[in-house]
Protein backbone atom coordinates (compact mmCIF):
# COMPACT_ATOMS: atom_id res chain seq x y z
CA UNK A 1 0.00 0.00 0.00
CA UNK A 2 1.68 3.30 -1.37
CA UNK A 3 -0.88 5.47 0.20
CA UNK A 4 -2.17 5.55 4.02
CA UNK A 5 -4.99 6.67 5.98
CA UNK A 6 -4.95 10.18 7.16
CA UNK A 7 -5.42 9.47 10.75
CA UNK A 8 -3.33 9.87 13.98
CA UNK A 9 -4.92 7.18 16.87
CA UNK A 10 -4.11 3.95 17.13
CA UNK A 11 -7.68 2.23 16.43
CA UNK A 12 -7.63 3.92 12.81
CA UNK A 13 -3.27 2.78 12.22
CA UNK A 14 -2.33 4.74 9.11
CA UNK A 15 -0.18 1.32 8.21
CA UNK A 16 -2.41 -1.38 9.61
CA UNK A 17 -6.21 -0.17 9.13
CA UNK A 18 -5.32 0.64 5.62
CA UNK A 19 -4.50 -3.37 5.31
CA UNK A 20 -7.75 -4.12 7.15
CA UNK A 21 -10.07 -2.00 4.96
CA UNK A 22 -8.76 -3.93 1.93
CA UNK A 23 -8.75 -7.68 3.45
CA UNK A 24 -11.92 -7.07 4.40
CA UNK A 25 -14.05 -3.97 3.22
CA UNK A 26 -14.44 -0.38 4.09
CA UNK A 27 -17.76 -1.52 5.73
CA UNK A 28 -16.34 -2.59 9.47
CA UNK A 29 -16.30 -1.34 12.84
CA UNK A 30 -13.76 -1.94 15.64
CA UNK A 31 -15.36 -5.63 17.26
CA UNK A 32 -13.23 -6.02 20.19
CA UNK A 33 -9.75 -4.31 21.61
CA UNK A 34 -8.03 -5.98 24.86
CA UNK A 35 -4.11 -4.74 26.69
CA UNK A 36 -2.47 -8.11 27.83
CA UNK A 37 0.33 -8.13 30.27
CA UNK A 38 1.77 -11.73 31.15
CA UNK A 39 4.52 -11.92 33.88
CA UNK A 40 7.42 -14.19 33.86
CA UNK A 41 6.01 -17.78 34.86
CA UNK A 42 7.87 -20.43 36.64
CA UNK A 43 8.86 -22.90 34.08
CA UNK A 44 8.78 -25.63 36.42
CA UNK A 45 5.77 -24.77 38.04
CA UNK A 46 2.80 -26.51 35.24
CA UNK A 47 3.23 -28.42 32.25
CA UNK A 48 2.39 -26.62 29.31
CA UNK A 49 -1.31 -26.00 28.64
CA UNK A 50 -2.38 -24.23 25.03
CA UNK A 51 -5.60 -23.26 23.84
CA UNK A 52 -6.27 -23.45 20.69
CA UNK A 53 -9.16 -21.75 18.87
CA UNK A 54 -10.26 -19.34 16.37
CA UNK A 55 -11.82 -16.58 16.69
CA UNK A 56 -15.50 -14.85 17.06
CA UNK A 57 -17.01 -18.66 17.51
CA UNK A 58 -18.54 -19.06 14.16
CA UNK A 59 -17.16 -22.61 14.06
CA UNK A 60 -19.58 -23.35 17.09
CA UNK A 61 -22.68 -22.74 14.50
CA UNK A 62 -21.39 -23.49 11.33
CA UNK A 63 -18.74 -26.19 11.60
CA UNK A 64 -15.32 -26.03 10.97
CA UNK A 65 -15.43 -26.26 6.89
CA UNK A 66 -16.09 -23.39 4.66
CA UNK A 67 -16.00 -20.73 7.26
CA UNK A 68 -15.91 -17.32 6.33
CA UNK A 69 -13.34 -14.24 6.85
CA UNK A 70 -15.03 -12.16 9.28
CA UNK A 71 -12.77 -10.72 11.23
CA UNK A 72 -9.06 -9.11 11.10
CA UNK A 73 -7.10 -8.74 14.61
CA UNK A 74 -3.79 -6.22 15.01
CA UNK A 75 -1.67 -7.50 17.66
CA UNK A 76 0.45 -4.21 18.66
CA UNK A 77 3.65 -5.18 20.05
CA UNK A 78 4.72 -2.87 23.78
CA UNK A 79 7.40 -5.30 24.57
CA UNK A 80 9.94 -7.40 22.81
CA UNK A 81 9.39 -11.05 21.87
CA UNK A 82 12.79 -12.16 21.17
CA UNK A 83 13.05 -15.63 21.42
CA UNK A 84 10.40 -18.79 22.10
CA UNK A 85 7.96 -18.64 24.96
CA UNK A 86 8.24 -14.78 25.07
CA UNK A 87 4.24 -14.57 26.15
CA UNK A 88 3.49 -14.05 22.34
CA UNK A 89 0.18 -15.30 20.72
CA UNK A 90 1.08 -18.89 18.82
CA UNK A 91 -0.04 -19.09 15.42
CA UNK A 92 -0.62 -22.25 13.07
CA UNK A 93 0.05 -21.41 10.03
CA UNK A 94 -2.62 -21.80 7.13
CA UNK A 95 -4.70 -23.17 9.49
CA UNK A 96 -7.40 -20.59 7.70
CA UNK A 97 -8.02 -23.23 5.23
CA UNK A 98 -8.67 -25.98 7.59
CA UNK A 99 -11.71 -27.80 7.34
CA UNK A 100 -11.41 -30.29 10.02
CA UNK A 101 -10.36 -29.81 13.94
CA UNK A 102 -6.58 -28.44 14.22
CA UNK A 103 -4.23 -32.02 13.83
CA UNK A 104 -2.20 -32.14 17.16
CA UNK A 105 -0.14 -35.14 17.26
CA UNK A 106 -0.05 -37.40 20.16
CA UNK A 107 1.75 -36.19 23.47
CA UNK A 108 2.54 -33.03 22.09
CA UNK A 109 0.89 -29.65 22.88
CA UNK A 110 1.29 -27.54 19.46
CA UNK A 111 0.32 -28.68 15.82
CA UNK A 112 3.37 -29.03 13.41
CA UNK A 113 2.66 -25.80 11.38
CA UNK A 114 2.89 -23.51 14.64
CA UNK A 115 5.02 -20.23 15.15
CA UNK A 116 6.39 -18.33 17.45
CA UNK A 117 6.50 -14.95 15.96
CA UNK A 118 9.82 -12.80 16.61
CA UNK A 119 8.78 -9.28 17.19
CA UNK A 120 10.27 -6.06 18.61
CA UNK A 121 8.06 -2.98 20.39
CA UNK A 122 6.74 -1.08 18.07
CA UNK A 123 6.21 -4.25 15.43
CA UNK A 124 2.29 -4.92 14.30
CA UNK A 125 1.33 -8.66 13.43
CA UNK A 126 -2.29 -8.81 12.06
CA UNK A 127 -4.58 -12.62 11.93
CA UNK A 128 -8.06 -13.23 11.24
CA UNK A 129 -10.22 -15.07 12.91
CA UNK A 130 -9.95 -18.68 10.89
CA UNK A 131 -6.26 -18.88 11.99
CA UNK A 132 -5.68 -21.20 14.62
CA UNK A 133 -4.07 -19.84 17.72
CA UNK A 134 -3.12 -19.68 21.18
CA UNK A 135 -0.81 -18.28 24.28
CA UNK A 136 2.30 -18.67 24.58
CA UNK A 137 3.49 -18.63 28.41
CA UNK A 138 6.23 -15.70 29.19
CA UNK A 139 9.22 -17.90 30.70
CA UNK A 140 11.33 -14.52 29.73
CA UNK A 141 12.28 -12.55 32.34
CA UNK A 142 10.34 -9.64 31.21
CA UNK A 143 6.19 -8.53 31.05
CA UNK A 144 5.48 -9.49 28.25
CA UNK A 145 2.84 -6.20 26.80
CA UNK A 146 0.42 -5.99 23.54
CA UNK A 147 -2.47 -4.19 22.99
CA UNK A 148 -4.97 -6.54 20.41
CA UNK A 149 -7.45 -4.27 17.85
CA UNK A 150 -10.17 -6.57 15.99
CA UNK A 151 -11.87 -5.29 13.12
CA UNK A 152 -14.90 -6.97 11.76
CA UNK A 153 -17.95 -5.83 9.70
CA UNK A 154 -20.52 -3.19 11.20
CA UNK A 155 -23.17 -5.73 11.04
CA UNK A 156 -21.22 -7.77 13.59
CA UNK A 157 -22.37 -7.38 17.46
CA UNK A 158 -19.25 -5.50 19.11
CA UNK A 159 -17.92 -7.56 22.39
CA UNK A 160 -19.12 -6.79 25.78
CA UNK A 161 -16.76 -3.96 26.51
CA UNK A 162 -17.58 -2.14 23.23
CA UNK A 163 -21.06 -2.06 22.99
CA UNK A 164 -22.84 0.13 22.97
CA UNK A 165 -20.60 2.93 21.81
CA UNK A 166 -19.15 4.90 24.16
CA UNK A 167 -20.66 8.89 23.83
CA UNK A 168 -17.39 10.75 25.49
CA UNK A 169 -15.01 8.03 23.07
CA UNK A 170 -16.99 9.31 19.90
CA UNK A 171 -17.05 12.88 20.92
CA UNK A 172 -13.46 12.73 21.39
CA UNK A 173 -13.01 11.15 17.63
CA UNK A 174 -10.99 13.16 15.32
CA UNK A 175 -11.61 12.25 12.13
CA UNK A 176 -14.65 10.67 10.66
CA UNK A 177 -13.03 7.45 10.32
CA UNK A 178 -12.21 7.22 13.87
CA UNK A 179 -15.64 8.12 14.70
CA UNK A 180 -16.88 4.88 11.98
CA UNK A 181 -14.84 2.11 13.81
CA UNK A 182 -15.67 3.46 17.08
CA UNK A 183 -19.38 2.34 16.45
CA UNK A 184 -20.20 6.13 15.01
CA UNK A 185 -23.01 4.62 12.53
CA UNK A 186 -25.23 3.09 14.61
CA UNK A 187 -27.69 1.89 11.84
CA UNK A 188 -25.48 -0.88 10.25
CA UNK A 189 -27.58 -0.27 6.73
CA UNK A 190 -26.33 3.69 6.78
CA UNK A 191 -23.82 3.82 4.14
CA UNK A 192 -20.16 3.60 5.95
CA UNK A 193 -18.89 6.99 4.09
CA UNK A 194 -15.73 7.51 5.45
CA UNK A 195 -13.81 4.72 4.71
CA UNK A 196 -15.59 4.11 1.64
CA UNK A 197 -14.26 7.40 0.67
CA UNK A 198 -10.89 6.70 1.30
CA UNK A 199 -11.05 3.74 -0.26
CA UNK A 200 -11.98 5.23 -3.57
CA UNK A 201 -9.73 7.97 -3.18
CA UNK A 202 -6.93 5.41 -3.06
CA UNK A 203 -9.13 2.06 -5.64
CA UNK A 204 -9.00 -0.08 -3.32
CA UNK A 205 -13.29 0.02 -2.92
CA UNK A 206 -14.53 -3.57 -3.96
CA UNK A 207 -16.99 -3.89 -6.36
CA UNK A 208 -20.46 -3.14 -6.33
CA UNK A 209 -22.52 -6.84 -5.75
CA UNK A 210 -25.48 -7.14 -8.35
CA UNK A 211 -28.86 -9.00 -6.67
CA UNK A 212 -29.58 -10.19 -10.06
CA UNK A 213 -28.35 -10.29 -13.55
CA UNK A 214 -30.35 -11.20 -16.97
CA UNK A 215 -29.55 -14.51 -17.97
Amino acid sequence: MSKALKCHTLVADAATVSLVVQLLSPNIHLHSASLIYKKPQDPHATPPVRSWHRDIGIAEDLGQSGLPRLGIKVCYCLSDFPSPNSGMTLMARGTHRNAAPLAIPTGAVDPPSAVDPRLRAGDAILFENRTFHSGAPNLSLRTSKVAIYGYAYRWMKTDQYLDPPDEQVLQRATTNIDRQLLGGYRNVDATPRALIDWAEQYGVNPDPVSWSTEV
